[in-house]
């Protein structure tokens, strides 16, 4: 449905590639607005599907955080990493910069993790993470990880 632009010789055909442009032109703007008018018609004609859609993922969002927050103390309190299907504690890696005048001295010095006159910090922890700095201080933070298929989880 697309016109090539062919080799401009003349203003003839500089006007004739205008018309085609214009045509075009016409031609995306209808079927935009084709698409937005099924849009609204569609959003219209949902409407309580759709509001019961985001009612119902702000619930999930809720009751996610609930048990996150339910794990989370679980296992702060019994170090217990899997409390029941579906549910687990995972440990990650976090790194905290604590001295940035010492690490930008590590920096230059060493050359690694160096940003013109700053430190890369996500450079440095990669560092930190298999070389301990003392300007970084490293630590284990615990994030409660949802299985995807709960009733899979469940039935095990």
């Amino acid at each position: 449905m697309t016109d090539a632009a062919q080799p401009v010789t003349g203003a003839a055909q500089i006007a004739q590639q205008v018309t085609v442009v214009a045509r075009l032109r016409r031609i995306a703007a209808d079927l935009a607005a084709e698409m937005r008018a099924r849009v609204e018609a569609f959003d219209a004609a949902n409407a309580a599907v759709l509001a019961h859609a985001k009612e119902a993922a702000a619930d999930v969002d809720a009751a996610e955080s609930a048990l996150r927050a339910l794990t989370l103390d679980h296992y702060g309190r019994t170090g217990e990493a899997k409390p029941t299907a579906g549910v687990e504690v995972k440990l990650y890696d976090t790194f905290a910069l604590t001295d940035p005048a010492a690490a930008l001295a590590w920096a230059k010095a060493s050359g690694v993790a160096l940003i013109p006159e700053s430190v890369d910090q996500r450079a440095l922890f990669k560092v930190a993470k298999v070389s301990p700095l003392p300007f970084v201080a490293a630590a284990k933070e615990p994030r409660v990880s949802i299985a995807t298929d709960l009733a899979k989880a469940l039935a095990q």
